[in-house]
């Protein structure tokens, strides 16, 4: 057997092999005699037939085809094996020649397996933010708790301020077109929260009044029918009402919380604050190591493997507008797309998910990171606890859901993360939040 390689693309090769003339006769009288003992021919009982008719009877291309079979199936198994190529899967296989008595040409098209070349994670430099909580920071979150538990009074004044509280009815419409029926909502005037800011078009309303405000949605707007739109929003004012805050004192502390002074409602409210910023600095850090890792690792994928995750990800996209009660032509007119940019803002997306997903995997194989069985058992009592129910139901309602899988596969990215968080360059870079 002679095989010769010949690289197509990044992870596709054409793989030639020559078989030998004697092992092409010997094969093609192995197909012949697996023939033999399925034919009927008419005046001999199956398999009693003499090989010289069963060779007439089911053709010289029957034969040879089922001889093809059988060399590609052994040969390209043994080249495959023979030149150590991991092979993700085979994109075509074809008989070139295969005659009696003559050596048979194989050639096969091949999708290998990926490749990630790494860079020494030492030559990665990251920062991480060490943020300090100032006391700003408290009063402000405590300012919100403190509006929480802030009650409203009616005033006589018919004109909205800036700080009033104001009931209004209020209905959008999108190109002219109602968008929903009309609903209540309260709003402080002058609230930075508001998305859009309709609050500011409030001033100087009266009691009674009507007004339509244009608006934008911003594209990352939390409901996905509403983002990127211009809208016209009508608004009438119904009340006006003040806002009445509670004391800052120890009785609030006791309403507000299971504490029983102010101060210590304001400490736990400073170790809320140092977890969540160390939570984002850790996020921030993760993803900045991603990003050097990206930017310095070689990555080479079959062309399938790309395919496969888009289909993937556009099935999912798929099944999200139909729990959303929107169909693909609606989507695509909304958002001024066609079929073919969709598909590939999707590819692109997956290709960016996918040479995430191979360099995480080839640091956890070369590391030899992997979830113990203790340490999967050990999230879900943790899940359970979180949910207030048994450490079995919560096992069973993750197989059920096929969430299982997920739980560890977080499991596996938080070990790998650590392992890089040790393995980088790490600056530490002071902040404030």
């Amino acid at each position: 057997m002679e095989i010769s390689l010949e690289r197509l693309a990044p992870c596709l090769l054409s793989l030639d092999i020559r078989v030998e003339k004697e092992k092409v006769d010997e094969t093609i009288n192995k197909a012949l005699s697996q023939f033999r003992k399925l034919v009927q021919i008419p005046g001999f009982r199956k398999g009693k037939a003499p090989a010289i008719l069963v060779r007439r009877y089911i053709g010289e291309e029957r034969l040879k085809e089922e001889a093809g079979r059988i060399l590609a199936e052994e040969y390209l198994k043994r080249a495959i094996e023979e030149k150590n190529i991991e092979i993700y899967s085979t994109q075509d296989i074809e008989i070139q020649k295969l005659e009696e008595g003559e050596d048979a040409v194989i050639k096969a098209t091949l999708y290998t397996q990926p490749v990630v070349n790494l860079p020494p994670y030492d030559s990665i430099e990251v920062e991480l933010k060490e943020v300090e909580v100032r006391e700003e920071d408290v009063n402000t979150r405590l300012e919100m708790l403190r509006r929480r538990y802030a009650k409203t009074e009616p005033i006589k004044r018919k004109t909205v301020k800036r700080g009033d509280v104001v009931e209004i009815v209020m209905q959008v419409f999108i190109d002219g077109k109602p968008y929903k029926d009309e609903t209540k909502d309260t709003v402080i005037v002058g609230d930075d929260d508001l998305v859009p800011p309709i609050d500011v078009y409030l001033e100087e309303m009266k009691v009674g009044e009507e007004k339509e405000i244009e608006v934008h949605y911003p594209p990352d707007f939390n409901n996905p029918e509403l983002a990127d739109k211009d809208a016209v929003i009508k608004v009438k004012v119904e009340a006006i009402k003040k806002l009445v805050l509670p004391e800052l004192n120890d009785e609030f502390a006791k309403e507000a919380s299971e504490f029983d002074t102010l101060e210590e409602l304001k400490e736990n409210i400073r170790r809320e604050l140092e977890r969540e910023a160390k939570k984002v600095a850790e996020e921030q850090l993760e993803r900045e190591i991603m990003a050097a890792l990206i930017a310095r690792s070689q990555v080479e994928f079959p062309a399938p493997m790309l395919e496969e995750e888009a289909k993937e990800r556009f099935r999912r996209f798929m099944e999200t507008l139909e729990r959303r009660g929107y169909d693909l032509d609606r989507y695509l007119a909304e958002n001024n797309l066609t079929l073919e940019q969709l598909e590939r803002r999707i590819e692109e997306e997956a290709r960016d998910i996918l040479i995430r997903r191979l360099i995480l995997q080839e640091v956890g194989r070369k590391e030899g990171i992997s979830v113990s069985e203790e340490e999967i058992e050990k999230r879900i009592e943790e899940l359970a606890e979180a949910n207030g129910v048994p450490k079995e139901t919560m096992r069973r309602v993750l197989e059920e859901t096929g969430r299982l899988n997920s739980v560890v596969g977080d499991l596996y990215l938080d070990k790998v993360f650590e392992f890089l968080k040790k393995s980088v360059k790490i600056k530490k870079k002071e902040d404030e939040i």
